[in-house]
């Protein structure tokens, strides 16, 4: 018998909950629901959790639950599921670490799009857009693996969140260009809708920080009131240089 890939979600939401769990039962995964910080100690304890899904409103755990997620290490990916005044809400969330974030009121198709680039779903085809039309991408001993969902550095194998891995295919096919924040925006997020600069700037600096302890250099440089630019051969600023500078 084959093992369910197990989500949980994070919802005051009964009607929510009862559509999500009949579309994903559908489609082969197990739907537990998440009320607090100490159910999710439970699922972590009961198996893998193939991602969570928090409903983003001002009266449930989801901050804290994503905040505990990745502090705690977890590489388990987290969605967020945004009504249209939920920009403070989903900014908490941003902060505490969440990769996806999805407009309410939500398309089913777009939120199994999301479950299946994630490492043990089945993959969904063309959904990166416009970083889609190879099966590779590599820059020096920095490789992607566009269909497989990963990422190389010297032979060694590292993960990265859905929205970080596309803002790096997009870095990687452009690399020494600087890319505006609209460029980014438009490259790495599916709900253009909900996604303020203040966002970018927040996922770059993960991004960067990623790099960094992988690589041990800076790659993504910021250039001032344009955008970043990723110089993947570069370990230092070049000192005759007055556009870079670290963000």
């Amino acid at each position: 018998m084959v093992m369910k890939s197990l989500v949980a979600l994070n919802s005051n939401d009964p009607e929510l909950y009862l559509l999500l769990r009949h579309i994903l039962e559908a489609e082969g995964y197990d739907l537990r629901l998440l009320v607090d910080v100490e159910d999710l100690d439970h699922l972590l304890k009961v198996g893998r959790l193939h991602a969570v899904i928090l409903d983003c409103t001002p009266d449930n755990e989801s901050s804290l639950i994503c905040a505990r997620l990745k502090l705690g290490g977890q590489s388990t990916p987290v969605a967020a599921l945004i009504p249209s005044d939920g920009n403070a809400q989903y900014m908490k969330l941003i902060k505490a670490g969440v990769d996806e974030g999805m407009l309410r009121p939500l398309a089913p198709s777009r939120l199994l799009q999301f479950l299946r680039h994630q490492p043990n779903g089945a993959s969904a085809d063309g959904e990166l857009g416009v970083l889609a039309e190879g099966k590779s991408l590599r820059q020096h001993v920095l490789e992607m693996d566009l269909e497989a969902q990963r990422v190389r550095y010297n032979g060694r194998h590292f993960g990265l969140p859905p929205i970080g891995f596309r803002l790096l295919a997009c870095f990687l096919k452009s690399p020494n260009r600087i890319l505006s924040r609209e460029h980014l925006i438009a490259a790495a997020w599916r709900d253009t809708a909900c996604v303020k600069q203040r966002t970018v700037d927040i996922h770059i600096a993960r991004l960067r920080r990623r790099l960094h302890a992988i690589t041990g250099s800076e790659m993504i440089r910021t250039v001032r009131f344009v955008g970043y630019v990723l110089q993947p051969h570069k370990n230092t600023r070049n000192p005759g240089s007055d556009v870079f500078q670290r963000g």
